[in-house]
């Protein structure tokens, strides 16, 4: 496996496991939730923004602001910037 495609693995995991928290927060199956849509589209509020940004830094034992969901706000973005963030902090 190419250091390309296991990036593009791990992204996928990422986007996954985020999709799912959304369509938790917000009371819809993760095949309803376009990961290129906005969050606001959906309905997530800055409280449960804050609550996912807690869920990414507990799953994934990495410190977020809390406002990354706000910056990157929609699935595939975020999980850009969380896949981002764990190559920047582990080797």
């Amino acid at each position: 496996m190419t250091t390309t495609q296991h990036r593009r693995d791990d992204v996928g995991a990422i986007q996954t496991w985020i999709t799912e928290q959304v369509a938790r927060y917000v009371n819809r199956a993760p095949g309803a939730i376009d990961p290129d849509e906005s969050f606001s589209v959906y309905g997530l509020d800055s409280l449960y923004a804050v609550a996912l940004c807690g869920d990414i830094e507990d799953h994934f034992e990495l410190s977020v602001p809390a406002t990354l969901v706000w910056d990157h706000d929609s699935v595939t973005r975020l999980a850009d910037a969380v896949d981002s963030r764990l190559r920047e902090t582990r080797p």
